[in-house]
C-alpha cells in the first residue's frame, strides 16, 4: 500500500457502544475469538462498536459498500494493530485504528498507516503532567491550539501521543514521555468524520524520528486526534 497525498485526511467513522449488542452476535468468529474470555459485558460491546466502525471507516475509504469483511490484528507485523480483510481473507489497501471512550467508538481508515485517539476533555492533574509530558511540549500546543478551555491543550497532547503510539504499532508499552512531539500552527479548518477539525504539522523526536500530520477537532465534551505520514519512522542515531 502506498501513502495518500500529502493533504488527504483520513476517513473516520463513529458508532455508539450501546447499540452495539446485535453487531457483536453477527461478528465472525475469528473477530470474537480476541475478545479475552473474562471480557466484561461492556468491553464486549465496545469491541464490537469499534470493529463496526472500523468496516465502515473502510468501506467509505474504499468506495467499495462491503468490502470489509473481519478486522483482525496483524500477525505477520507482530502487533496489535488492526487489519481489513475481505470476504476471502485477503488484506484490503486500508490501515485502520479504532478507540472508543464513555459509551462512543470511533474508527480511522486510510491508504498508509494511521493512529487515532478519541479523550473527553477534562482538567488532568499535575502528577500525570509530569509522568506524561516534557514541559516544552504542553507549551507548544498550548500556543499552537490557542483554546481557552481548561485542559484542552493537555488532553490534545495526551490524544496526540496515544494516537501517535498507535501509528507505530507499539501501543502503550512505550511510556508517554518517551513519545516527544513537537507541534507547529495550523492549517485552515477542514471536516474529519464530520467534525471541524485543524491540520496540524508534529515532530515526532523519540522514540524514533518521524514527520506526522495530525488532525485535532472537538465535538461537545470529546476531543479526536488522528496521526499519519508520508513516510515510515526513522530510528534515533546516537551522536
Amino acid at each position: 500500500m502506498t501513502a495518500a497525498a500529502g493533504d488527504a485526511a483520513p476517513v473516520i467513522a463513529f458508532r455508539p457502544v450501546a447499540a452495539a449488542e446485535a453487531a457483536l452476535a453477527r461478528l465472525p468468529a475469528a473477530e470474537r475469538a480476541l475478545l479475552p474470555p473474562a471480557a466484561t459485558a461492556r468491553r464486549r460491546l465496545e469491541f464490537a462498536a469499534g470493529r463496526t466502525a472500523a468496516r465502515a471507516a473502510v468501506d467509505r475509504l474504499l468506495r467499495d459498500p462491503g468490502a470489509c469483511a473481519a478486522v483482525l490484528r496483524d500477525a505477520a507485523a507482530g502487533t496489535a494493530q488492526p487489519v481489513a480483510l475481505d470476504a476471502r481473507g485477503a488484506r484490503l489497501p486500508a490501515y485502520v485504528s479504532i478507540t472508543h471512550t464513555e459509551g462512543v467508538a470511533a474508527a480511522a481508515a486510510f491508504h498508509a498507516p494511521v493512529g487515532l485517539d478519541l479523550v473527553r476533555v477534562e482538567a488532568l492533574d499535575g502528577a500525570f503532567h509530569r509522568e506524561a509530558f516534557w514541559p516544552e511540549e504542553l507549551r507548544a500546543f498550548e500556543r499552537a491550539l490557542g483554546e481557552p478551555q481548561a485542559g484542552f491543550a493537555a488532553c490534545a497532547a495526551f490524544g496526540a501521543k496515544e494516537a501517535v503510539v498507535k501509528w507505530l504499532g507499539t501501543g502503550l508499552t512505550v511510556p508517554l514521555r518517551a513519545v516527544r512531539l513537537s507541534i507547529r500552527a495550523p492549517a485552515p479548518p477542514e471536516r474529519l468524520g464530520g467534525l471541524r477539525a485543524r491540520r496540524f504539522a508534529l515532530a515526532l523526536e523519540g522514540p524514533v524520528r518521524a514527520a506526522l500530520r495530525a488532525w485535532i477537532g472537538a465535538a461537545g465534551p470529546y476531543l479526536l486526534v488522528a496521526v499519519t505520514a508520508d513516510a515510515p519512522a526513522e530510528p534515533l542515531r546516537s551522536a
